[in-house]
């Protein structure tokens, strides 16, 4: 609006007929907080289940990714959340022997 209206207002001073300025700046990544403080606030914004997944992997990856490497990230992961989402043995109480056997540890 501002720049809009500086645009007009020098059309007059030219004494020009003032012309409908529609400006719009864009500012790249230059303009964006880092990778880092993106990470972070996506992060926390899906630990607190208020983002998806994919609109995590969008926030993330935006413009420099394909959809096709969006949605094969997005598998990786889900693949990977499997994994981790499997009860660990240190927290059932159970850890390994000499011979690879599961064994359950001295309660103190």
């Amino acid at each position: 609006m501002l720049v809009d209206t500086t645009l007009e207002v020098y059309d007059n001073m030219k004494k020009r007929a003032p012309k409908d300025y529609e400006v719009s700046v864009t500012f790249g990544e230059y303009a964006s907080p880092d990778f880092g403080t993106v990470v972070e606030v996506v992060g926390k914004a899906k630990s607190y289940g208020i983002m998806s997944l994919e609109q995590c992997i969008e926030e993330l990856c935006g413009d420099t990714w394909t959809e096709e490497e969006k949605a094969l990230e997005v598998k990786r992961i889900r693949q990977g959340d499997y994994v981790l989402n499997e009860p660990a043995a240190s927290i059932d109480g159970l850890k390994g022997d000499d011979k690879g056997k599961k064994v359950v540890e001295d309660e103190e």
